[in-house]
C-alpha cells in the first residue's frame, strides 16, 4: 500500500520539526525529526527558528542509511556543523534560511471531540501541540460563542511563545488543568498579521478558501492586496514554492484569478478591479465638477488615490476606456461641451488672437477677455498653445513657426531668435519664448545665441 502512495510534494521549503536532539563524539550535534515539503542535502546552509541560529548540514542519515540527499516524507538524523547542541531544543524547525517565521497569531480550523467534557469557550487557556512544539495559548472562536462536544469552526490562536508555524500544519489542544484532549485541526494562515475580528461573514469565506479551495485560488487570495507584489513575496504569503507554486501560478494565470502586471508583479484579479473601479469613479466624479477641462492631471489623480505613480502608470495603460493625453488623463467618452454663449466668447477669443497670430495678447488679457474656464478649455484642446506662463499661440501659428524652426535647423543646422522674429514679424520677446519652449521638449537644444537640433527633433 505504501508502494502506490505518490511521492511527497517536493514545495523546495524543507522543514523538518526537531524532536530529538543529541551530540556524537568527534561529529558534533544531530537532530531527528520527519522531513516535509522539501529535500535536504549535504552542505546545505540551514536554519533553526524560532531562535534563527544557522548552520550547515554536515551528514545525513535515513533509516539509518548515509544519504547524500533526504527526501521529503522521511525519518532523518541531521548532523549540523557551526552551531552547538545548546542552541538547539525540542520543537524547534529546521529549515533553509529565510523560508520560515515564528508567529504568535495563526487562524485556524478546529474539531472538537465527541467525548469532551465541555464546550471550548472563546478566549479560553489551551495547550497547543505542533510538531515536536508546545505553548501555551488562548483560543479566540470567530464564528460561534463556545464549541460543543463534536463541533468544529474557526480559531485564532494566540501563542504566548512564537513558533514557526505554516499553512497545512496540524495541532492538538488540550485543556492544561484538568488535562484532557480536547480536538484538533489545521493552521490556515499562520501570518494573518492581526487580531481577527468575531463573526465576519466575508473572512470566513477567506479561511473556507485556504482550507479547501484550489492551489489557484489560494494563490488569488495570497494576492489581494492595495498593490501587486513580487513573485517572492507571493510565495511567502502562499507558503509554497517549487512545482506547487508553479502549477498554481500557471492555473490562476489561465483561469483569470491574478493578472501579471508587469515581467516581475503579479495581483489578484479582485484587488486590480477594486482599484479600476476607484480609478474610474475618480474620473467620472472630476469630469462631472469640471465639466470645461478634458481631464485631470495626473499629479493630482495621483493624490487623490494614493497609490505609487508607476501603477497608476500601468492601471491607465491597461484600461482602453481611459485616455491620456498631454499629462491629463480622461475617460474615453468624456468630450467638452460648449454653450452658444460659450462659443461665441471663444469665437470673439479667437478672431482677436487671429488679428496678431505671431505676437498674441498676454494670458491674463485672454482671462479677461474670454473667461479662465474656456481659455483652460481651449488649451485642454489645443486650439490655443501655451509656450510659458503669460503666452499663448493659436494653433495654426504655432505650428507654422514650429515647422519653420524644423525647416531652418534641417536645412542650415541652426536657427537663432533675430531670425525667427524676422521670418514672422514679430518680437523677441514671442521669439525667444516659442524656442525655449521648444528646448524644453527636446526639439531644440540651445548652444550660445543660436538654436541646433535637439534630442527629439526627428
Amino acid at each position: 500500500a505504501l508502494n502506490k502512495l505518490p511521492p511527497r510534494l517536493d514545495c523546495s521549503r524543507p522543514r523538518l520539526p526537531v524532536d530529538r536532539v543529541f551530540v556524537i563524539s568527534g561529529f558534533g550535534p544531530v537532530v531527528t525529526g520527519t522531513l516535509s515539503g522539501g529535500a535536504l542535502s549535504v552542505g546545505d546552509q540551514v536554519e533553526f527558528q524560532p531562535s534563527g541560529q544557522r548552520g550547515r548540514i554536515r551528514g545525513l542519515q535515513s533509516y539509518k542509511q548515509e544519504v547524500e540527499t533526504a527526501l521529503p516524507g522521511s525519518r532523518a538524523a541531521v548532523n549540523i556543523a557551526g552551531i552547538s547542541s545548546s542552541q538547539i531544543r525540542r520543537g524547534d524547525v529546521l529549515t533553509y534560511p529565510g523560508q520560515i517565521r515564528p508567529t504568535v497569531l495563526a487562524d485556524a480550523h478546529f474539531r472538537q471531540l465527541a467525548d469532551v467534557s465541555r464546550a471550548l469557550e472563546h478566549h479560553a487557556e489551551v495547550k497547543f501541540f505542533s510538531g515536536a512544539a508546545e505553548a501555551v495559548a488562548n483560543v479566540r472562536l470567530l464564528n460561534t460563542d463556545k464549541l460543543a462536544s463534536g463541533d468544529q469552526g474557526w480559531l485564532q490562536i494566540r501563542l504566548r511563545d512564537a513558533l514557526p508555524l505554516g499553512r497545512g500544519d496540524r495541532f492538538i489542544l488540550r485543556y492544561p488543568s484538568p488535562a484532557q484532549t480536547i480536538g484538533g485541526g489545521i493552521i490556515v494562515n499562520a501570518h494573518p498579521g492581526r487580531r481577527r475580528k468575531r463573526f465576519q461573514p466575508a473572512m470566513i469565506r477567506e479561511l473556507e478558501t485556504q482550507l479547501a479551495g484550489t492551489p489557484a485560488e489560494r494563490l488569488a487570495l495570497a494576492a489581494r492586496g492595495k498593490a501587486p507584489m513580487q513573485l517572492t513575496e507571493l510565495q511567502q504569503r502562499f507558503d509554497s514554492g517549487g512545482e506547487e507554486l508553479e502549477a498554481a501560478l500557471t492555473a490562476a494565470l489561465d483561469k483569470g484569478l491574478l493578472i501579471q502586471m508587469d515581467r516581475q508583479h503579479y495581483w489578484a484579479e479582485s484587488s486590480y478591479q477594486e482599484l479600476s473601479s476607484r480609478l474610474r469613479a475618480e474620473l467620472a466624479t472630476y469630469h462631472k465638477e469640471n465639466p470645461l477641462r478634458l481631464g485631470i492631471l495626473r499629479a493630482e489623480l495621483h493624490s487623490k488615490l494614493k497609490i505609487k505613480r508607476s501603477l497608476l502608470d500601468s492601471m491607465i495603460a491597461r484600461d482602453a476606456q481611459i485616455v491620456s493625453e498631454w499629462n491629463a488623463v480622461r475617460m474615453k467618452g468624456h468630450q467638452i461641451i460648449f454653450s452658444a454663449k460659450q462659443q461665441a466668447q471663444i469665437d470673439h477669443l479667437m478672431q482677436i488672437l487671429n488679428e496678431e497670430p505671431y505676437s498674441p495678447p498676454p494670458i491674463a488679457e485672454l482671462n479677461e477677455i474670454a473667461g479662465e474656464d474656456l481659455v483652460r478649455a481651449l488649451l485642454d484642446l489645443r486650439h490655443i498653445i501655451m509656450v510659458s506662463d503669460s503666452i499663448a499661440f493659436p494653433k495654426a501659428s504655432y505650428d507654422r513657426l514650429d515647422a519653420e524652426i524644423r525647416r531652418r535647423i534641417s536645412e542650415h543646422g541652426e536657427i537663432d531668435a533675430k531670425t525667427l522674429r524676422d521670418e514672422f514679424g514679430t518680437s523677441r520677446k514671442y521669439a525667444i519664448a516659442v524656442l525655449e519652449h521648444l528646448d524644453s521638449l527636446g526639439i531644440t537644444q540651445r548652444v550660445g545665441d543660436v538654436r541646433r537640433r535637439g534630442r527629439n527633433l526627428g
